[in-house]
């Protein structure tokens, strides 16, 4: 085990499954999650909030704050080091048309982030693992929620102010939706073999700010939330 992954995480070696939330930390998305273990020790970490947690008598490490494709880039690397093998990634999304709230399972991401195509040139996305990808459309037909699914991309930063990604956001077909982590997250686990899945909800689209905060688009939010966090769990609970 790497000598990092042991100092950020305090543990000689981490459980094989990890849950990553991306985005800000706020507390509601640690108290998401919570309800879904049995066990569930102290939001440690300053850098990156974790906590172990125990479900059916299997071992996970869940991570929030990771913010953008460089710190998804670090947390994927500290989790290989640590001997994780399966990794699930929550996050939001910005779209043009579907409503605040949709759960969107991404077939595909694309890459504007710049991280994947540094390290491979030849490369301009990455898919989901094909296994993790059909549990999490199994989840959702058992818990009767709907979706979305087909392909987003990945962007450098909110206000990123880069003409040609701008112009990709406004105009790119058949793209359904963007954030930030996703083609680094998708790229970077599969280079370095780890099973790995993802599910986002819609945080705003054109008619709503990514800061709007009207009840009715904090409730569609959470609940969101609520509903990526318990599908992330269970699908893990296969690996």
């Amino acid at each position: 085990m790497g000598g990092f992954s042991k100092v950020v995480f305090r543990r000689s070696r981490l459980p094989s499954r990890a849950i990553v939330c991306a985005g800000v930390y706020f507390p509601d998305r640690k108290n998401a999650f919570r309800r879904s273990f049995e066990r569930w020790e102290r939001l440690q970490g300053n850098w990156i909030r974790y906590s172990f947690a125990r479900r059916e008598e299997k071992d996970y490490v869940v991570i929030f704050g990771v913010y953008g494709a460089a710190m998804m880039l670090e947390t994927v690397q500290l989790l290989r080091e640590g001997g994780v093998r399966s990794i699930y990634m929550v996050g939001s999304m910005g779209a043009r048309s579907l409503p605040v709230g949709t759960m969107v399972v991404p077939t595909s991401v694309k890459d504007k982030a710049g991280v994947v195509t540094v390290d491979d040139p030849n490369a301009s996305g990455a898919s989901p693992d094909r296994t993790m990808l059909d549990l999490t459309l199994k989840e959702l037909a058992t818990r009767r929620i709907p979706y979305a699914e087909g392909m987003i991309s990945s962007v450098p930063a909110v206000l990123h102010g880069i003409k040609h990604v701008e112009e990709h956001v406004r105009k790119a077909e058949g793209i359904i939706g963007h954030e930030m982590e996703g083609s680094t997250f998708l790229h970077f686990t599969m280079k370095h073999g780890i099973t790995a899945g993802m599910l986002l909800y819609v945080s705003d689209n054109n008619k709503h700010s990514i800061i709007a905060g009207a009840k009715g688009i904090r409730q569609a939010r959470r609940k969101a939330l609520n509903s990526a966090a318990g599908i992330s769990v269970a699908v893990l609970g296969y690996f």
